[in-house]
């Protein structure tokens, strides 16, 4: 696993390069937006995103268009939250395969090395699409969420 200065070094230069393919500005709050994601390890939210950066003094708007940007970068990966309509993200370490256990509830995830899962994956056999690399999401509630009483808007959900 990348330590969190890897991770960090590794998206920034990824971003660099998607914005100098695309004439894009480099500009020091897209940097401090990546450094926050990048210390995190877990699927977040944009206002989770806004939380973290609140010290930093970065606009809404700009919060709301990096995370664009860093989706269609292949930075991040927006997921729409099971029990809602909450756009959520997770970084996009690496292309590299894995399978991933994410917990509905507080968003906790694990990765999950099941070779034989794994295998299927791989070599299966797709129609006019060549596969290069996968990301696999589990859905459900981790241990600690299935033990602690839920609450009013999760009964609502």
């Amino acid at each position: 696993m990348l330590t969190q200065k890897e991770l960090f070094d590794q998206s920034l230069e990824r971003l660099n390069a998607y914005l100098d393919a695309h004439a894009l500005k480099h500009s020091l709050e897209r940097e401090r937006l990546l450094k926050h994601i990048c210390q995190q390890h877990r699927l977040f939210s944009t206002s989770d995103l806004l939380d973290w950066s609140k010290n930093d003094h970065i606009s809404r708007a700009t919060v709301y268009n990096t995370m664009r940007l860093l989706v269609e970068a292949e930075i991040l990966h927006a997921t729409v939250k099971v029990n809602g309509h909450k756009l959520q993200y997770r970084l996009f370490c690496d292309k590299q395969n894995h399978i991933q256990m994410i917990c509905t509830r507080c968003g906790r995830t694990v990765n999950l090395n099941d070779a034989l899962l794994q295998n299927m994956i791989l070599n299966k056999k797709y129609n006019n699409f060549n596969l290069k690399h996968y990301t696999l999401f589990v859905y459900g509630e981790c241990k600690t969420c299935r033990r602690k009483p839920k609450t009013r808007n999760e009964i609502k959900d």
